[in-house]
């Protein structure tokens, strides 16, 4: 009887050992991770192009190595389309869907920019000085062989 009551005990506690194995790991919540951004391109507009005379176009490139660029096309009806662009160059740091971006334009008469920016999946809310702009991120696609400005990459032995 003992050997019974022995070899039940035995047979109970394998099925609870069984079902306390090894939890698989839990898949991260959208809203808890931090995105990846390196090398992304971001685009937008301040203003409307198909109804304002005067409006700015915002294209910012994260790189992998923490440094970014920013150029702003200045469009105006008056000026018979595009007059103008500033580039910036410039560096950017990344705590969950929040980042920061030192940028410099370059100019000795401006100094730097540091702007903010807030990431909601494939949209970004760019603050840059007294401007906020909504951006979309841009596909990437790889280059081509038929691009000639994309042979370097392609391993044709020159330099880019």
């Amino acid at each position: 009887m003992k050997t019974r009551k022995f070899i039940g005990i035995l047979a109970a506690a394998a099925v609870l050992f069984a079902a306390c194995g090894k939890d698989e790991e839990e898949t991260p919540t959208p809203g808890n991770t931090t995105p990846t951004v390196a090398g992304t391109t971001w685009v937008g507009n301040q203003g409307n192009p198909q109804t304002d005379d005067n409006y700015a176009v915002y294209t910012l490139n994260l790189g992998s190595d923490n440094h970014c660029t920013m150029s702003i096309d200045f469009y105006a009806a008056e000026q018979g389309g595009l007059y103008a662009t500033t580039d910036f160059t410039g560096t950017y740091t990344l705590n969950g869907n929040n980042g920061t971006m030192t940028l410099s334009d370059g100019l000795p008469d401006k100094g730097t920019y540091n702007d903010t920016f807030t990431l909601n999946g494939n949209s970004m809310t760019l603050t840059h000085g007294r401007t906020t702009v909504s951006l979309s991120k841009q596909a990437t696609p790889g280059p081509t062989p038929a691009d000639p400005d994309n042979m370097a990459r392609l391993g044709n032995g020159n330099a880019i």
